[in-house]
């Protein structure tokens, strides 16, 4: 996955669309502070320990763990942020590194309801970190029905910060808050 670049203008566009309407200017521009916002983390560097450990052959790893379901964050009062769940799963020595085949990471609201899904055919997950990187088809819906599809992603779950890698598309009902009436034709 090492070389593997986003496009910055889908990448730009999913984040305004997040953050509600946002102005394109007229050059085609977004905001420096959005980009820098948008750009912070999904720096590759933060990853790359990440995509080395996604390369190594299943077999070397030893026997996989199978149907794994593991909170990964938690609310103050201990109901489940972030869960984590698995069809197959390779652990590390020190349980902080995971790697998964068909992962599903759900996201959960302080009032119990699901946020969101990300599912992804391969990934690594750092549980202190709270990164992960995934190969292979990547899914991410979230509850208001809006959806986000590619190839690979970097993923920080503490910020719930997705960036596709490779042939993202967006779906979403929210394209009609973003204002590109400034932007021209494109």
């Amino acid at each position: 996955m090492h070389g593997f670049r986003t496009i910055a203008l889908i990448v730009c566009a999913a984040a305004a669309l997040t953050a509600g309407a946002a102005r394109v200017a007229g050059d085609g521009t977004l905001d420096p502070a959005l980009v820098a916002r948008i750009a912070a983390p999904g720096a590759p560097e933060r990853y790359a320990a990440l995509e080395a450990e996604l390369t190594k052959p299943t077999d070397e790893l030893g026997p996989p763990a199978s149907a794994i379901r593991l909170p990964a964050q938690s609310f103050p009062d201990g109901r489940t942020k972030t869960l984590v769940l698995a069809d197959l799963a390779w652990f590390s020595e020190d349980l902080q590194t995971i790697r998964i085949k068909e992962l599903r990471v759900e996201q959960y609201a302080e009032d119990g309801t699901l946020e969101g899904t990300l599912e992804a055919d391969n990934a690594v997950v750092d549980r202190q970190a709270m990164l992960a990187v995934a190969d292979g088809a990547v899914r991410l819906s979230m509850a208001d029905g809006d959806r986000l599809t590619g190839w690979g992603a970097y993923c920080d779950l503490k910020d719930s910060y997705v960036r596709i890698l490779r042939d993202a598309v967006i779906h979403t009902s929210k394209i009609g808050q973003v204002d590109f009436s400034d932007r021209g034709q494109f």
